[in-house]
């Protein structure tokens, strides 16, 4: 039974863990108990504290922890402090980000002092980062501060009306006239929100208007195609530091080299010493399927076991696509050793046996789930396809993962998969989910529960 089901007795510490994950369940304990105060430091520890596990796939939290603030009647106790940690001269990049939010969820429900907020840091990062010629200077990548101010820019277009946007482009204007065609001076994101706000055709007509082209993001744009490389450019390749363009491009050279090309690569790998070499070496295999009879798994296994991350990753990776009776009996062997845990599980997953649920169960509930760590993510989401793609896999660790992941945009995967298994926790999960800090997950919790009860 679910400890939420009795919410009056959810200590402090327990509630920390629930706003971490961004559960409904935390604004269902508030609304049902009146002694909310036992929770008022927790509220404002994650009011300055970024929650979001994985920025790249999960949206902002600012609205779903506002709402939680508001059952305190006590704004400003949490404004104060919001504004006071805002102020601060030093943030990292992803922490300002989330400050920003929930002070644009206070400017939007009508704070004064909010909005004068960010237009301070708005004025302030402008005059350092368009005065300051070492951020004039053309560079790769953005600074953090170029970077931060294209996030408040967008949080006040977002806020204001279509004359705020206008002025801020005339603010940053100099960016094209010293940096013109240089696609990280474009503010892709900043435009990109003032589009979907504004529409497309004011937006462009206005930056036309102002000497500035700008064309709109195509998600669905193709790379280049690039020359394939040649065994000895793969091979120099891999005796050195690799960019990510680089390992997508050895990675591809491994799907189409011939066996030959492919024997070459793993003797070089097999007689590496220097293990992030090794890895470089090995990432060519990603794809290489053991039926060509080039990979032996002895090798694979090995390079599983040395202290080495991604070499590690990438053995692993190519044991779960070359899955076989030996590749199974290690997960069974890595799982009685508690070593490797996670990869452990994913590749148990690919070759699950039905007398295998209760291993399985007791080695997903040993794993360690922290901010820190990334491996129990994938452990998770193994999990969760096992259970929707086998009806032997055990379906009440869905219940366990919901719970216990920090992903907001993993757990709505998993309540999909809990509303298909029909599971008898499924009506508790679905009144929670109306409070997630995931709304397309809240959207997707009411919609369900409204077919339900015209089903009944």
């Amino acid at each position: 039974m679910s400890e939420f089901k009795n919410k009056k007795n959810i200590t402090p510490k327990r509630f920390k863990e629930i706003i971490k994950r961004g559960l409904g369940s935390a604004i269902l304990i508030l609304k049902s108990i009146s002694d909310v105060a036992q929770y008022k430091k927790v509220v404002l520890w994650a009011t300055l504290n970024d929650t979001v596990y994985d920025r790249l796939f999960e949206a902002y939290r600012g609205e779903y922890l506002f709402e939680i603030i508001s059952y305190f009647n006590d704004n400003h106790y949490f404004e104060v402090e919001l504004i006071k940690k805002y102020s601060a001269k030093r943030h990292k990049e992803n922490e300002f980000k989330y400050l920003t939010n929930v002070l644009y969820c206070f400017a939007q429900n009508g704070s004064t002092v909010a909005k004068e907020t960010l237009y301070a840091k708005y004025n302030e990062l402008c005059s350092f980062t368009l005065n300051n010629k070492r951020q004039l200077v053309l560079r790769e990548n953005q600074t953090i501060e170029q970077k931060m101010l294209e996030e408040i820019c967008i949080w006040l277009t977002s806020l204001e009306d279509f004359n705020a946007f206008k002025k801020i482009v005339i603010d940053l204007k100099q960016y094209y006239l010293q940096n013109q065609g240089k696609k990280y001076f474009e503010y892709i994101w900043f435009f990109e929100n003032a589009i979907a706000k504004f529409g497309e055709k004011r937006v462009l007509n206005y930056l036309q208007g102002e000497g500035i082209f700008y064309e709109p993001y195509d998600y669905e744009k193709a790379s280049p195609p690039q020359k394939p490389l040649l065994l000895q450019e793969v091979i120099a390749f891999c005796n050195k530091k690799l960019s990510w363009q680089e390992r997508f491009s050895i990675r591809k050279f491994g799907r189409t080299a011939t066996n030959e090309e492919l024997t070459a690569v793993m003797q070089c790998m097999v007689s590496e010493k220097n293990l992030d070499t090794k890895a470089n070496y090995l990432a060519v295999f990603k794809d290489v399927s053991f039926s060509l009879e080039i990979l032996d798994i002895k090798n694979i296994i090995e390079c599983s076991k040395m202290d080495n991350r991604r070499l590690k990753a990438n053995a692993y990776y190519i044991l779960e696509k070359n899955i076989c009776k030996e590749v199974y009996e290690y997960a069974v062997e890595l799982i009685g050793t508690n070593i490797d845990l996670d990869y452990a599980i994913e590749l148990l997953c690919k070759k699950f046996k039905k007398s295998d649920a209760e291993l399985l169960s007791n080695a997903v509930k040993k794993l360690k789930i922290s901010y820190a760590s990334v491996e129990w993510h994938g452990a998770f989401m193994a999990v969760n396809s096992l259970i929707r793609e086998n009806k032997n896999a055990p379906s009440e660790l869905l219940e366990y993962l919901y719970e216990q992941t920090l992903c907001s945009d993993c757990r709505e995967d998993i309540v999909k998969n809990i509303v298909k298994r029909k599971l008898p926790c499924l009506e508790r999960i679905l009144n929670e989910c109306e409070y997630d800090c995931n709304y397309d997950l809240r959207t997707f919790a009411i919609k369900t529960q409204k077919k339900n009860l015209h089903l009944k």
